[in-house]
C-alpha cells in the first residue's frame, strides 16, 4: 500500500499515518447511526461536561479537523474517502459507500477475498488458503452458506470489513490475497491522485488515517 501511495504523492512534503489532535477543553465524537454517539453524549453530560464543550460530527468532518490549512487525507477503514483543502476550499473524492464506491477499504478488500473463496469452493477460482481462514474467521463448514445473508444485506459491513487482517496477514504467501492487496492499493492510490488533480494542491502534507494503514 505505502509504496503505491507514495507515488501518487510526488511533490507532497509530508506523508503520514494520521490522529486527530484534540484540544484539551473540546471533545469530538463521530455521529453513529447504531446510537453510539448519542449513549457517549449522554455519559459526558452526566459526568458534568458542559454541552458546549462538545462537538458531534462525521467520520469525515472530525478527519478534516487535521488540516491547518490545506493538505490532504486519505481515510480507509471500513468504508473509504479522501478529503482535501486548499485556501478554505473543500474538496473530495469517494466516500459513495459500498456499493457505488469504497473503493480500496477494509469492506471491499473482505468481499473481494469473500469473493475469491466462494469461487474455488465452487470450483472455478483459484485456489487460495484465504477459503480456509475465512471458513474458521465466520464459524462455517462451507462459506457458500453466508450468501443468501450477504446478498440480502444481513450481514453488516464492519463484519465483512473485519476480514480485511486475514488478508494482509496472508498476502505473504498466498497470490490471491496479494492480488486482492494490490487492486486496493492501486484504488486508493487512484484516490489520492484524482484529489490531487482536481485540488491543484502540491507540496502540501498528506494523512492516512483508518484501520487499513495501522
Amino acid at each position: 500500500l505505502e509504496e503505491k501511495l507514495n507515488s501518487s504523492c510526488r511533490g507532497a512534503r509530508k506523508f503520514e499515518v494520521a490522529t486527530i489532535p484534540c484540544k484539551a477543553h473540546e471533545m469530538l465524537l463521530p455521529t453513529a447511526d447504531d446510537g453510539c454517539s448519542q449513549s457517549s453524549l449522554w455519559t459526558m453530560k452526566e459526568r458534568g461536561i458542559p454541552p458546549d464543550r462538545i462537538t458531534v460530527m462525521s467520520d469525515a468532518e472530525m478527519a478534516l479537523q487535521l488540516l491547518k490549512n490545506e493538505g490532504v487525507i486519505l481515510i480507509a477503514g471500513t468504508g473509504s474517502i479522501c478529503l482535501g483543502k486548499k485556501e478554505g476550499t473543500q474538496y473530495r473524492v469517494g466516500g459513495l459507500g459500498k456499493i457505488l464506491g469504497d473503493e480500496g477499504s477494509g469492506y471491499q478488500i473482505g468481499l473481494q477475498a469473500l469473493k475469491a473463496a466462494l469461487a474455488e469452493e465452487y470450483g472455478w477460482g483459484t485456489p487460495t488458503i484465504l477459503t480456509a481462514a475465512l471458513r474458521e474467521f465466520f464459524q462455517v463448514t462451507e462459506l457458500k452458506s453466508l450468501i443468501p445473508k450477504i446478498n440480502l444485506g444481513e450481514m453488516a459491513p464492519s463484519k465483512i470489513a473485519a476480514t480485511a487482517p486475514i488478508v494482509f496477514e496472508l498476502a505473504p504467501e498466498d497470490a490471491v490475497a496479494e492480488e486482492i492487496l494490490n487492486h486496493a492499493a492501486a484504488q486508493l492510490s487512484d484516490l489520492l491522485t484524482k484529489m490531487l488533480a482536481i485540488s491543484h494542491l502540491c507540496d502540501c502534507e498528506v494523512h492516512l488515517w483508518g484501520g487499513i494503514f495501522k
